[in-house]
């Protein structure tokens, strides 16, 4: 992230959260249905966050392409996102930015939930 372009949009309070949301979910039994973050470091311009590769694409792309989604798939990624909402409900953290663009995908077709900048901790 740069650093000039988040103090421009006066981003810093959400990539501090985000930092934060990242490293809450990362902690103990990594969820496999959120992307974690294994390292954060800043240079002099630069914010950076080491996260799980995630090179499948995302559900906003995959819907672009393909129209519509089976029943089926459908059903499989709705219960993986559940399943990542509920690993974040019990660590008391609402996500509250979800959207396709959000919810990535590995290369075995597994989703992850990302971009928790606008999630909330209320422990």
């Amino acid at each position: 992230l740069d650093k000039k372009r988040i103090k421009m949009k006066q981003g810093d309070m959400l990539a501090l959260n985000e930092r934060l949301m990242l490293h809450s979910v990362s902690t103990g039994a990594d969820c496999p249905f959120i992307v974690c973050m294994t390292y954060a470091f800043h240079t002099v311009d630069k914010l950076c966050f080491i996260l799980d590769l995630m090179n499948g694409g995302d559900l906003h792309y995959h819907l672009s392409q393909h129209g519509v989604f089976t029943e089926s798939d459908m059903r499989f990624y709705a219960a993986e996102v559940i399943l990542g909402l509920e690993h974040m409900h019990r660590r008391f953290i609402v996500y509250r930015d979800l959207k396709p663009a959000n919810i990535l995908l590995d290369e075995y077709g597994h989703v992850r939930i990302s971009d928790l900048g606008l999630a909330c901790d209320f422990s």
